[in-house]
């Protein structure tokens, strides 16, 4: 959200992201932004025409940063903030002096996703050979498994090709990253060969 009386200038062939920026010559202008994040980046220009900028985040008067050089400089990361509890957040750059104030470019980090319950495929069921089960679990950077019943741990065997099952199984499987662990997905697969009993 941009408040004040702000230009956008495009094409301007001097290295900003996406080649463009924009910009307010008014001393209170402001420029506002609400993430989902734990972090986030002011990138801007910095240039002899360029002064001193307010950063607030929630609210709060967390620095004052001088955009001014004596050469032109793009994609200048003047602010950054890390760790931040994650969830919402709002940034907002205030002009308080020089010429120009610019805006290029925002960059918001966030916390990766609980990885979601593990997915067999095929589907536990009965079948009539052996079968060659593989397991996805969204997010997760690990994924551990067992075929004897027994509920799998971190300390489980990890997941790196298909399962062959070739006789009655309960497989067990769970995905894991650096948020924690999924919960445990569990299914019987039921082999039978043939034949008269």
């Amino acid at each position: 959200t941009y408040t004040g009386t702000w230009s956008y200038s495009a094409n301007r062939g001097l290295g900003d992201f996406d080649n463009d920026v924009h910009d307010t010559k008014t001393n209170g202008d402001s420029m506002s932004y609400t993430f989902t994040g734990t972090g986030i980046s002011y990138i801007t220009e910095t240039n002899t025409d360029e002064g001193t900028v307010n950063v607030y985040l929630d609210g709060v008067l967390q620095q004052t940063v001088n955009c001014e050089t004596s050469t032109r400089m793009a994609q200048q990361t003047v602010y950054s903030a890390t760790g931040l509890a994650s969830g919402s957040h709002t940034l907002e750059l205030v002009k308080e002096s020089g010429t120009y104030m610019l805006v290029d470019a925002l960059t918001y980090s966030s916390a990766p996703s609980a990885p979601s319950a593990p997915v067999f495929s095929p589907a536990a069921g009965s079948y009539s050979g052996t079968q060659s089960v593989t397991i996805t679990s969204s997010g997760a950077t690990t994924i551990y498994y067992t075929t004897d019943g027994t509920t799998p741990t971190t300390s489980s065997p990890v997941y790196s090709s298909p399962v062959q099952i070739s006789s009655t199984t309960t497989l067990s499987a769970m995905g894991s990253n650096s948020t924690g662990n999924s919960s445990v997905t569990s299914g019987t697969y039921t082999i039978t060969t043939g034949g008269s009993p």
